[in-house]
């Protein structure tokens, strides 16, 4: 809950930005009550709210560690992308912290829309991070192993801890001389309880890992085939549940409904996957299930396609935000934002996923040379009236052998 642990107008920023996927809806839908209590919610104040007793410890620590050194650095962990958006606009809104000009870093599993990052978004944050521009970065788990920030003297676990190697990994971003760790919960909470059994696992850690190196130097040779036998077993249970997923997936296709409203949108067949991430509707007739609301791109390939704008459920009653669109060519294209849908498959069983790869249905691969010959079929079908190009081939060859036939008769 992001009011316990930041701000409760940014909790509530938060809502609006959700709530406005719902729209408006009819007073006998079943969701017309919560909409009635946001509404309720959206006319009160909270500009007198009392100051999250974390939010001050937290300001404490930056004032004394980060803003008073201009060379110092500092990353704050926390638990989802929703409140890194949130800790990132109390800090940057503070009088007292927005010197160091804070900024989100999360992963890419999720789109810009909802809060993601792309591979470049991440990589000008760590570079503004390290030149100085960014003093503070606030981050999911994502940036809890492989960052290597030379300048970094202070992090911070807010609200969020998980395990041993995690403690180790989040507390070895931290590499500059005399470098601080801190970690932020209620009193008494399983928080500090679970980070107390981190330590203690990492001491235990600590003194084990040194006798296990010794033991598979003594031992190399058993140790390395016992690794590959692993290996291999592993190897071999995923080359299997890889071919049972794809045999059941031949034979399964499904249907993509909107998950607020239930209504049709498309097929599984009518989904095309750009370079592995971008997931296109590319029949025609799916137009007719959605809005399409073009904005500015956000997103530029190489190749040319622009990603931006919003798509919507088209039933008037619902209007649920179901991703956005990829423009190429001058041709539109549904973007699926998969979270968006319910899939349903041959069985008539409903399920909604987070991430593509979980997906109980196949989704073919698609170049952009592909795409360009669906753009080049359109606009044929737009020149002739909407006939398919086989149609007009086949029309064309019968009306030759007609006039030849005539011409034989003369």
């Amino acid at each position: 809950m992001i009011h316990r642990d930041a701000r409760i107008s940014d909790a509530l920023a938060n809502l609006e930005e959700f709530m406005e996927n719902s729209r408006v809806v009819p007073a006998e839908h079943p969701t017309a009550l919560l909409m009635s209590l946001y509404n309720d919610l959206r006319t009160q104040s909270f500009h007198t709210e009392s100051e999250n007793p974390k939010l001050l410890k937290l300001e404490e620590i930056l004032i004394r560690v980060l803003c008073n050194d201009q060379n110092a650095r500092g990353i704050i962990f926390v638990r989802t992308r929703e409140l890194v958006q949130a800790m990132v606009r109390w800090v940057n809104e503070s009088d007292s912290l927005n010197v160091l000009n804070a900024s989100g870093f999360v992963g890419q599993s999720a789109s810009a829309s909802v809060g993601g990052m792309t591979k470049c978004g991440q990589k000008n944050v760590l570079q503004f991070f390290k030149n100085g521009h960014h003093r503070l970065l606030i981050a999911t788990s994502v940036a809890e192993e492989g960052l290597d920030i030379s300048k970094c003297n202070l992090v911070i676990r807010y609200e969020h801890v998980t395990n041993e190697i995690v403690r180790l990994q989040s507390r070895g971003r931290a590499r500059a001389e005399n470098s601080l760790y801190y970690v932020i919960a209620e009193k008494g909470s399983w928080i500090l309880e679970k980070e107390e059994k981190n330590r203690q696992c990492e001491e235990l850690m600590n003194q084990i890992v040194p006798h296990l190196q010794v033991f598979i130097e003594d031992h190399l040779n058993i140790w390395e085939k016992e690794l590959l036998d692993i290996q291999e077993k592993m190897k071999q249970a995923e080359q299997r549940d890889a071919e049972e997923r794809k045999m059941y997936m031949a034979a399964s296709g499904a249907r993509f409904e909107c998950v607020n409203c239930s209504s049709f949108i498309c097929l599984s067949d009518d989904i095309r996957v750009i370079k592995g991430a971008h997931h296109v509707i590319i029949d025609e007739e799916a137009k007719r299930c959605v809005t399409l609301k073009k904005g500015g791109p956000i997103f530029t390939e190489p190749e040319g396609a622009q990603y931006g704008g919003a798509v919507y459920c088209a039933n008037e009653e619902c209007q649920r935000e179901l991703g956005s669109v990829c423009t190429y060519k001058y041709s539109d294209f549904p973007l699926v934002a998969l979270q968006n849908f319910r899939v349903v498959d041959r069985f008539g069983q409903g399920h909604t996923f987070k991430k593509w790869k979980q997906v109980n249905c196949r989704i073919e691969e698609f170049t952009f040379e592909d795409l360009e010959a669906v753009v080049a079929e359109r606009l044929v079908k737009v020149q002739f009236g909407g006939r398919p190009l086989e149609e007009l081939i086949n029309f064309r060859a019968v009306d030759l052998v007609g006039q030849c036939g005539a011409l034989k008769g003369i």
